[in-house]
């Protein structure tokens, strides 16, 4: 994910970090990960390979 604007927080795995403005975010494969928008709002763009699947989706919470 490529972060427009604003900040995120990110949890990937057992790692939590803050990601703001031009940060790119690389989540390996089978990696579980969130995140939460810190602020107002925040942009941010998905860049998925395979294509993302919905039906996948496990919730962390």
């Amino acid at each position: 994910m490529l972060v427009l604007e604003g900040e995120v927080s990110v949890l990937i795995g057992a790692r939590k970090f803050r990601a703001s403005k031009g940060s790119f975010i690389f989540v390996p494969k089978d990696v579980p990960h969130k995140y939460w928008t810190l602020g107002e709002s925040a942009s941010l763009v998905s860049m998925d390979a395979p294509y993302y699947d919905h039906k996948k989706t496990i919730k962390l919470e």
